[in-house]
C-alpha cells in the first residue's frame, strides 16, 4: 500500500524549499500525481468487494513500482538528480513501501538505460 497519501503535499513543500519549483521538479511532481491517481483508482476497485486478493495485491505493487520507476526516469532525464529531486524520490520511496530488492532492481534498470 502507499503510506500517507498526503505525502504529495510534503513533496511539493520539498520542491518549494528553495523558493521556486523548477520545470524539472514540476514534471517530476506531475508524474507522481498521475500515478497516484492510477493507484487510487485501482485500490478502490480492489476494495469494492471488501478485500484485496493476491492478484490485486500484485497489481497494486506493480503500479507502485511503475510510479517509482517513472519518477526516477523523470528525475534522471537531464543526467543529474538535484538535492530537491533526491529528497522527493526518498519521500516517494518511503511512501510506496517497496522492498529493498524491488527498489534495487528498478534503480539498476533505470541507470542502465
Amino acid at each position: 500500500m502507499i503510506k500517507n497519501l498526503t505525502l504529495y503535499g510534503k513533496m511539493l513543500e520539498i520542491a518549494r524549499e528553495d523558493g521556486k519549483i523548477s520545470e524539472h521538479e514540476y514534471r517530476l511532481l506531475e508524474k507522481i500525481k498521475k500515478h497516484y491517481g492510477i493507484y487510487n483508482k485501482s485500490l478502490k476497485e480492489a476494495l469494492a468487494d471488501g478485500m484485496i486478493g493476491e492478484n490485486e495485491m500484485k497489481e497494486l505493487k506493480k503500479i507502485r513500482s511503475k510510479m517509482y520507476e517513472d519518477a526516477l526516469r523523470t528525475a534522471r532525464e537531464d543526467h543529474m538528480i538535484t538535492n530537491d529531486e533526491q529528497k522527493i524520490l526518498d519521500a516517494l520511496k518511503e511512501a510506496l513501501e517497496l522492498d529493498d530488492y524491488t527498489l534495487a532492481m528498478i534503480e539498476l534498470s533505470v541507470t542502465r538505460k
